[in-house]
């Protein structure tokens, strides 16, 4: 439950980013993009900022705007993950 309420909160945060950076169309930009960002990709796999401080999840250094295809294409490709990150969002 508790982390229920964290992502909840988190996903709220990231859409009011979102729209106050204008990011809406998928920065990753991927082969077979859809364009329009359904839901934010994060740097590492969920349960990596449980232990984290509660902004983790919605500090624009952790998240990217995302479709789903490209959302998709980068849930299990650390390297590629990274690199993408590195390069939109800088390092940690």
């Amino acid at each position: 439950m508790k982390h229920t309420l964290l992502n909840q909160k988190a996903r709220k945060k990231i859409a009011e980013l979102a729209e106050q950076n204008n990011l809406s169309r998928c920065e990753l930009k991927l082969a077979g993009c859809m364009g329009d960002a359904h839901a934010p990709a994060h740097r590492h796999k969920r349960s990596w900022y449980y232990d984290k401080p509660e902004h983790y999840l919605y500090d624009l250094n952790q998240w990217v705007a995302a479709c789903t295809n490209c959302h998709l294409k980068i849930e299990f490709d650390r390297e590629l993950t990274m690199s993408l990150f590195n390069q939109l969002r800088g390092k940690e």
